[in-house]
């Protein structure tokens, strides 16, 4: 996760544009095959106090996006690997609308656009080389100015779900009446509690390593499973870091095993209740 920076003074830019003063660093990732574009654009948005990311081409960037949170990204659409507008679509799927940055299409020259096209990949600008100093600067200054709270505040997860029972009883009781005298219902949970700790586990590693995307299809599966039984705490829990992986930390990650333990010991007493736990 990227912690802002405090910004302590204005930087002048050609012509008649500047980045409004913010208390944040602006956060830039550029996603181009064209060393010289990405030194030019680099160097620009560096003097006007960005902190600046790169790539140089679409598979390098799906790498870099997982670790990283950024305001403003510079594509250019011809990317090798994983095209500009894929990537986009990639980058909106994975981002709340209000936490989306703002894209900029790099167009080259003799590259046909369409502007539907760019519109539904979520593209609000295009840049087309050669690269303008003015140009870049009035961009960054368009979508700065008119996106302050989405750009220069990126708060950490201060807020998650309002609270719900660990177990929802009436979904758990129907389970239950699957039972036989085959011990069904006690073998599922010790099947659910060794699946979730393994998942579990795997996320807390994915998080460690800053694997964003890894976190999210665990997150994913786990709230598959902790739905299956009913557990809607879990389950709510889930599904809201799921839409913010790329700002958990170790704080979430507890908060995440303090609610499975929770539902594991609620579920451990059902078992006992059936009168044929096979856990100790």
């Amino acid at each position: 996760m990227t912690t802002p920076r405090v910004v302590s003074e204005l930087r002048e830019l050609p012509g008649s544009y500047a980045l409004p003063s913010t208390t944040t660093q602006t956060v830039v990732f550029i996603a181009d095959h064209r060393s010289h574009h990405r030194r030019l654009l680099a160097r620009i948005l560096e003097r006007q106090g960005c902190e600046v990311h790169q790539a140089s081409g679409g598979d390098e960037a799906l790498e870099r996006i997982d670790r990283i949170a950024f305001d403003i990204a510079f594509i250019n659409l011809t990317l090798p690997g994983v095209d500009g507008i894929s990537l986009a679509k990639l980058l909106a799927f994975a981002h709340l609308a209000e936490q989306m940055p703002a894209l900029i299409a790099i167009i080259d020259q003799g590259r046909p656009t369409n502007r539907e096209e760019l519109d539904a990949a979520g593209f609000s600008h295009q840049l087309h080389p050669p690269i303008d100093h003015g140009e870049v600067v009035r961009i960054v200054h368009d979508i700065t100015s008119q996106r302050p709270a989405a750009v220069s505040s990126r708060p950490g997860l201060s807020e998650t779900p309002n609270a719900a029972p660990v177990l929802e009883q009436a979904q758990f009781d129907s389970i239950k009446s699957l039972d036989g005298d085959d011990g069904f219902v006690a073998s599922l949970i010790d099947d659910f509690i060794e699946d979730a700790d393994q998942l579990l586990r795997s996320v807390e590693v994915a998080q460690s390593e800053g694997r964003a995307s890894a976190v999210r299809d665990l997150l994913t599966e786990l709230h598959g499973c902790a739905a299956n039984l009913g557990a809607v705490a879990l389950t709510n829990l889930c599904r809201w870091f799921e839409r913010h992986t790329q700002r958990l930390d170790e704080r979430q990650i507890v908060q995440l095993r303090q609610a499975y333990e929770a539902l594991m010991s609620q579920l451990l007493i059902e078992q006992a209740s059936l009168g044929s736990s096979s856990r100790q």
